[in-house]
């Protein structure tokens, strides 16, 4: 049963963490690279150390579908905070999803205020 409806039908565009079990090298890779914010497919291969890019990303799809890591853009993804709970949905910081779409990129402003703090102003959202 969902905790958000009450019903066992999900919300249309919430997605609810179930996590999967992990295997060993599952495991393990999430150990080395849940201190980033952020990996690239690249980095998941030198890590696994595969020899081909497609058992890497069926590896990487296999982590998504069991709720462990998101992809943020094409060969980035980040994993998922264990903050996000069971039955929550996955929180990614903005922050970090934004210096990931931008590079350089900064955070500045009533953005970087409201986050240390020092307003209560929340900041805006700019659409380009």
């Amino acid at each position: 049963m969902s905790a958000e409806t009450g019903h066992n039908k999900p919300i249309k565009g919430i997605q609810n963490i179930t996590r999967g079990s992990l295997g060993k090298s599952e495991a393990r890779f999430l150990a080395r690279v849940s201190g980033k914010a952020a990996f690239t497919t690249e980095e998941a291969q030198g890590i696994l150390k595969y020899k081909g890019e497609d058992s890497t990303q069926k590896f990487l799809e296999r982590l998504q579908t069991k709720g462990w890591i998101r992809r943020i853009k094409r060969g980035r993804f980040a994993v998922i905070p264990l903050s996000s709970g069971e039955n929550r949905s996955p929180q990614l910081h903005e922050f970090i999803v934004a210096m990931e779409l931008v590079s350089p990129a900064a955070i500045a402003y009533w953005s970087a205020l409201n986050h240390h703090g020092m307003t209560e102003q929340l900041p805006g959202l700019c659409l380009w």
